[in-house]
């Protein structure tokens, strides 16, 4: 991204990612907060941009100059492209198009600019990364699983989910790690499912109530979507396999609860109210043969395997 404190004089931002260009003049407008912000539109205000481009003021005063729809100008184009080439010392100046299939010729081989960015809609496999980076940004520890159950029940909307993580914030208020009771009681408050029921219900042992919950789940999703759900799922049901194995083992060489939940990223009222009823429930060996099985069927989902009959499977066997 942008070094906004390196003061480029000029900087033209492409690409169909609104979010992703807006949250780029967002740091410019933190990373230089002596100057003044003037904002225009190119489509209909480019008496505006030229006045500000070519007027000298008497006194010294920075500007940050925010010019979008930069590929709408429909006139004084010369204006641009002249200034572009010898630039202001007292003024920052952003290019921002909107989005367009063929961005004008003149747009890209015209302007001659100090620094370019084109920044395209993320593919949907990226935003679980995306999430934990952004959750890391606010202070949070947000695990590769919670961010994929995260994006699959708010959407690939990246306004949306930084709402939902501003939100999970908000509520862990102190806290760095981010427990499952944080993210049911943000994100899943006003929905009928949340991915860690079936994880939960599964963990203690009711086969049959976590295979009813996960065919519910999946009979309100796209059948498009469903790839992506049993991923989740499963992934989720491996790490907390991983959890219990290791919690296990820990409380079999005598460490105490609290130094149990700290080795697994939880708090110690989660430890001892959600996962010891769980560690009860299941046992060493029957933790061992699920795990070996979960990584068998996420290599037979990758190699075209049906998920879905798969994982009922699962759920029902184990």
């Amino acid at each position: 991204m942008i070094d906004w404190t390196k003061k480029p004089k000029t900087v033209l931002l492409t690409g169909n990612s609104e979010f992703l260009k807006e949250r780029e003049i967002d740091g410019a407008v933190k990373a230089l907060p002596g100057y003044s912000l003037l904002e225009f539109d190119a489509s209909s205000d480019m008496e505006g941009v030229e006045l500000t481009l070519t007027s000298r003021s008497l006194f010294a005063e920075k500007k940050l100059v925010v010019i979008r729809s930069i590929g709408e100008a429909k006139s004084r184009r010369k204006i641009l492209t002249e200034y572009c080439a010898n630039p202001q010392d007292d003024i920052t100046l952003i290019l921002s198009s909107r989005h367009q299939k063929r961005l004008l010729k003149w747009v890209t081989t015209s302007l001659k600019v100090e620094e370019k960015q084109k920044l395209d809609e993320m593919p949907s496999w990226e935003l679980s990364d995306w999430v934990v980076d952004e959750g890391r940004a606010r202070g949070l520890s947000v695990s590769k699983s919670f961010a994929e159950a995260i994006v699959l029940n708010v959407g690939t909307d990246l306004y949306s989910l930084t709402n939902e993580l501003d939100k999970l914030s908000v509520y862990c208020e102190d806290r760095t790690n981010v427990e499952v009771a944080d993210i049911e009681a943000v994100l899943f408050q006003h929905t009928s499912f949340s991915p860690f029921e079936v994880v939960d219900l599964w963990a203690s042992g009711e086969m049959s109530g976590s295979s009813r919950m996960f065919l519910a789940h999946l009979d309100n999703t796209p059948s498009t979507e469903w790839m992506k759900s049993v991923l989740v799922i499963m992934g989720s049901l491996q790490d907390r396999v991983e959890h219990l194995l290791r919690a296990r083992d820990m409380k079999s060489r005598g460490k105490s609860s609290n130094d149990i939940a700290k080795s697994l990223g939880v708090s110690t009222y989660i430890y001892l109210n959600r996962l010891t009823p769980q560690l009860t429930a299941r046992k060493s060996v029957a933790l061992e043969d699920a795990y070996i099985e979960l990584a068998d069927i996420e290599s037979k989902i990758k190699m075209g395997g049906p998920g879905k009959l798969l994982l009922e499977s699962f759920l029902l066997r184990h």
